[in-house]
């Protein structure tokens, strides 16, 4: 859950950051909106497909260490 986390707290600085210089320069605020969702879609698919790596390798250890237990 920690890379989940940290994921989502990257982008979301990210996100923060981006709509305050889109701000500063004049952006629309319809695109910033825009901006920010596709920002924040990408941050939780990445959280996501992270998490899901983590729980691939926390198997394969319970995995190994049951088969080492039965030999």
């Amino acid at each position: 859950m920690n890379a989940f986390r940290s994921y989502l707290l990257g982008f979301s600085i990210l996100v923060i950051s981006l709509c305050l210089i889109a701000v500063l320069i004049g952006y629309s605020p319809f695109l910033m909106f825009l901006d920010a969702v596709v920002l924040l879609m990408i941050g939780f698919a990445a959280g996501l497909a992270s998490l899901s790596r983590e729980n691939v390798k926390k198997q394969r250890l319970i995995y190994n260490r049951r088969t080492v237990a039965h030999d």
